[in-house]
C-alpha cells in the first residue's frame, strides 16, 4: 500500500510540473539559434527583414545602441530632412535641372548620397518628399555597410555599388556567422570618396 501511494505521488509530480511551469502568464521566450553556415545563413528564419532589401537604422538599435544613438545626431543620418539640403535640392536644382538638362547629372548625385535607398529603389532622382520612405531617409546605418565597391575607376559623385543581403560589411578583421564580414574597402578614404569627392556648380 505504501509503495502505491509513492508511486502515485511521483506520476502526478512527473505529470502535473510541466504543466505548472508553462501555467504562467509571461510568453515563452523563443529561442533563436544563429546560423552555422552560409547555407543556414541565407534560410534563416531570425531576419527581422528579407535579404534583398534595406534595414532602418533602428533595427540596429538592440544590439547597437551606443552607435545608433551617435548615428541619429549624426548628418549622415539628417542628411536628407537637412533644410539646406531641402531648399536646395527642392526649390533651386530640380527647376533649374528643367531649363538645363546639363544640371541632371548633379541631381542625381545629389540625391544619390543625400537619399541613397530613395534612389536605389527608384533607379533615379526623386522629385518630391514623398517618394521618401521616412525610415530610410538619409545615409542609413545598413545602407553603408552594403557597400561593397564603386563604379569607374574613381570614387565620387555617389557611384557606389550596394547589395543589401544578410551579411554586414565592416572594417574589422573578423568573420562571424552573425553577419559581420570583413570588408577592405571600408578603411580606406576611397569609402568615404564615394560620396564626399563631389564639388558641385557653386565648388563646394
Amino acid at each position: 500500500m505504501r509503495r502505491t501511494i509513492i508511486l502515485l505521488i511521483v506520476v502526478s509530480t512527473i505529470l502535473f510540473f510541466p504543466f505548472a511551469a508553462n501555467s504562467s502568464n509571461e510568453p515563452e521566450s523563443p529561442i533563436i539559434n544563429k546560423p552555422t553556415s552560409k547555407d543556414e545563413l541565407e534560410q534563416s528564419s531570425i531576419r527581422s527583414f528579407p535579404s534583398e532589401e534595406y534595414w532602418p537604422s533602428s533595427s540596429c538599435r538592440k544590439c547597437h545602441s551606443k552607435i545608433y544613438d551617435q548615428h541619429l545626431q549624426s548628418m549622415h543620418a539628417k542628411s536628407f530632412v537637412n533644410p539646406v539640403f531641402q531648399a536646395e535640392y527642392f526649390r533651386e536644382l530640380l527647376p533649374e535641372s528643367i531649363r538645363s538638362p546639363e544640371l541632371l547629372d548633379e541631381v542625381r548625385a545629389c540625391i544619390a548620397c543625400h537619399s541613397p535607398i530613395s534612389y536605389e529603389k527608384w533607379n533615379s532622382f526623386i522629385i518630391s518628399e514623398e517618394q521618401v520612405d521616412q525610415r530610410m531617409s538619409g545615409v542609413t546605418c545598413d545602407f553603408c555597410h552594403t557597400i561593397k565597391g564603386y563604379k569607374g575607376k574613381e570614387p565620387g559623385g555617389g557611384n557606389y555599388v550596394s547589395v543589401p543581403g544578410y551579411q554586414k560589411l565592416g572594417p574589422f578583421q573578423f568573420q562571424s556567422n552573425w553577419h559581420h564580414v570583413y570588408s577592405e574597402l571600408q578603411t580606406q578614404s576611397e569609402f568615404c570618396g564615394i560620396c564626399h569627392s563631389r564639388v558641385n556648380r557653386y565648388g563646394l
